[in-house]
């Protein structure tokens, strides 16, 4: 399950892939404010993060990621990604997602300021390959991304530079 703060807007949005929604919560009262739902969702909804004016809900069996505003929850569109799972993005816009299906064991790397996007990592157990990448972390101070290797058992760091 995924959830993701959007302090601009004091909420939390969670997804909730048995109603296959993005539930709104406060986050003053963390009162239920509200779900974003839509038929095209399956019912394996993995994350969800904001991205300036839009939030961005991973879509695992659908290989895709749905868009829609943030301000008032109005669909924009889908991007085709490879199985993604969670989602983590930088305070410059840049998205970091997982994927594990059996040929995507990867992270997928999203820059919309330059419209980029590329892949990096296999499956396998050598430092950059993954057996089910999960988490994502940054840290922007330190330069770093973390990338939770769940079969692998491990946490791999990687420069961001």
């Amino acid at each position: 399950m995924g959830l993701w703060p959007d302090p601009d807007r004091r909420r939390l949005l969670v997804v909730n892939g048995d109603r296959r929604c993005v539930e709104i919560f406060s986050l003053d009262s963390f009162s239920h404010e509200g779900s974003l739902c839509d038929d095209e969702f399956t019912d394996d909804l993995t994350g969800v993060c904001v991205l300036g004016n839009r939030i961005l809900v991973a879509d695992h069996t659908a290989y895709q990621l749905h868009i829609y505003r943030a301000d008032n929850l109005q669909f924009v569109g889908r991007l085709q990604v490879s199985s993604p799972r969670f989602l983590v993005v930088d305070s410059a816009g840049v998205v970091y997602i997982t994927g594990d299906q059996t040929e995507y064991h990867q992270v997928t790397v999203l820059d919309p300021a330059n419209g980029r996007q590329f892949s990096c990592g296999y499956e396998g157990s050598r430092f950059g390959e993954f057996r089910s990448p999960s988490g994502l972390a940054v840290d922007e101070v330190a330069g770093e991304i973390y990338v939770s290797d769940f079969d692998n058992e491990r946490v791999q760091v990687f420069s961001l530079t």
